[in-house]
């Protein structure tokens, strides 16, 4: 293989593995991008889908625990920005 051909599948694996992540953390975004597309065809697959791995990820408790972990960044965030003033 040549290096470019090295370097795309790099890439497409590290793109592949960010988006299980987020597909995984942030499964709450899904439902929101899903209900955002237009409405048509498919969409209402995608909603449902979205919807089920949604549920998955809670029922598992990955959804609350990505849900601390923000909840607790905005906290540490909103206190640094108060004690600057």
């Amino acid at each position: 293989m040549r290096d470019s051909q090295i370097q795309a599948m790099q890439l497409f694996t590290i793109m592949i593995a960010s988006l299980l992540l987020l597909a995984v953390f942030q499964s709450s975004a899904l439902v929101t991008l899903a209900y955002d597309l237009p409405e048509g065809g498919a969409s209402g697959a995608i909603v449902s889908l979205a919807e089920t791995w949604h549920a998955a990820m809670e029922t598992l408790g990955i959804a609350q625990l990505s849900q601390g972990i923000a909840d607790t960044m905005e906290t540490a965030r909103s206190s640094e920005i108060q004690s600057e003033f």
